[in-house]
């Protein structure tokens, strides 16, 4: 039954503001009775975090098949990333989204970045920071900016260039 409530969340979550998507109209979707959800999961917010859970599950699964920079901005990462801030905004305590180190998405991230040599696991962690603070950034204020393809394109290339001369700043800060 979660499940269900959570899968139904989500597809509405992709189609409707999220002010819009409510106890009664997921409880509609899934056919069953909002009093069910409230049993499930407490409250409103409670199943919209049980969802942010389950968006990073499914990005965790889909890196774990294919570690890319392309799966880091999937539709899921995208949509946990807008929806978290949108709970802490309304009062949900920020820790409660916070990813750990020994998550699969981080753990993709630091064996891309140790392609390139052996680093520190404080570079590592300093650097995939930096990464998933920008995409953060990406996602929720990248349409209010006026990146045109080529720009895209050029923070890439730069983004690239700054990991390969990761090794190389490593030594130059004493970190390794």
């Amino acid at each position: 039954m979660r499940r269900l409530f959570v899968s139904t969340t989500i597809e509405l979550l992709r189609v409707r503001p999220f002010k819009e998507v409510t106890v009664r109209r997921v409880a509609a979707a899934a056919g069953e009775d909002p009093s069910v959800i409230r049993r499930q999961f407490g409250s409103m917010n409670g199943l919209l975090i049980a969802v942010c859970d389950e968006l990073v599950v499914r990005a965790e699964q889909r890196m774990e098949l294919e570690a890319s920079v392309e799966n880091i901005f999937n539709a899921d990462i995208v949509l946990r990333i807008k929806l978290s801030v949108w709970l802490m905004a309304n009062g949900v305590e920020p820790s409660r989204f916070r990813v750990t180190s020994t998550r699969p998405i981080l753990d993709a991230m630091s064996r891309r970045q140790g392609e390139i040599g052996p680093l520190s696991e404080r570079t590592l962690t300093a650097y995939n920071e930096i990464i998933a603070l920008a995409g953060v950034g990406m996602v929720l204020f990248g349409e209010s900016r006026d990146i045109s393809a080529e720009l895209l394109a050029d923070m890439v290339t730069l983004g690239s260039a700054l990991r390969t001369a990761l090794p190389s700043t490593e030594a130059a800060l004493g970190w390794s």
